[in-house]
């Protein structure tokens, strides 16, 4: 996710600086402590055509974009996305930690723990098709990226990566988590490729800048 455009720009004049001069951004439809969201893909190289698609399920950032990047000659296309989250708040956070430690019973705050759980399940089911859809219907090699709030034995994870190379599953090592709470299995952010790429590093930089930590993979094509 991106700042606003006006406290954007100075990402996008860094990005520069270090080789990525190109880059679609698309804001998101809430804010973050007063500061729009929303998302980008910044590129070495040229794009070519942009695309995004809003799944519209809530005012959280929920959506896809993608760009078709020129390279050497040949075009790739890379999505990025953001899918429904189970949106906890502090409370439901604290009661989770409560419950785990035995402090109180919890009966009550698991019913809308559990409620949330399913509500976001069906609602990253029905985004988890459309992304499927947008792969399958890509003329040209795929790279799909993002935060599916979703774990690797699930229906979301499934479905998106269809043929797709898990870059983690390629390279990774040990559990890889990337959610920084609740769990120390959380793996819920990934990079998915083509078989045409070639994996050749992943790696999970973990530093406490958010809630997730940021990861990266070395792709060659």
């Amino acid at each position: 996710e991106a700042a606003k455009t006006d406290l954007f720009d100075p990402a996008t004049k860094e990005m520069k600086k270090i080789g990525y001069p190109y880059y679609y951004y698309i804001p998101g439809n809430s804010k973050l402590e007063d500061n729009e969201t929303g998302m980008v893909i910044f590129s070495k190289y040229p794009i070519t055509h942009t695309g995004t698609f809003d799944f519209g399920e809530d005012e959280s950032v929920q959506q896809l974009i993608y760009t078709d990047i020129l390279i050497n000659g040949q075009t790739i296309r890379v999505f990025t996305i953001h899918l429904q989250s189970v949106r906890f708040g502090r409370e439901e956070y604290e009661s989770l930690n409560q419950i785990k430690h035995r402090k109180k019973d919890g009966f009550k705050d698991s019913r809308t723990i559990v409620g949330k759980l399913k509500k976001g399940y069906k609602f990253r089911s029905q985004q988890a098709d459309i992304v499927n859809d947008f792969v399958k219907k890509s003329p040209y090699p795929v790279i799909l990226c993002g935060d599916f709030n979703d774990v690797p034995n699930s229906y979301t994870y499934f479905t998106i990566r269809g043929n797709l190379q898990d870059a983690f599953l390629e390279k990774g090592d040990g559990i890889g988590r990337t959610f920084r709470f609740i769990s120390p299995t959380l793996r819920i952010d990934y990079i998915f490729a083509d078989k045409k790429f070639t994996v050749n590093q992943y790696h999970r930089i973990t530093v406490p800048y958010s809630d997730h930590y940021s990861i990266m993979a070395d792709l060659g094509f």
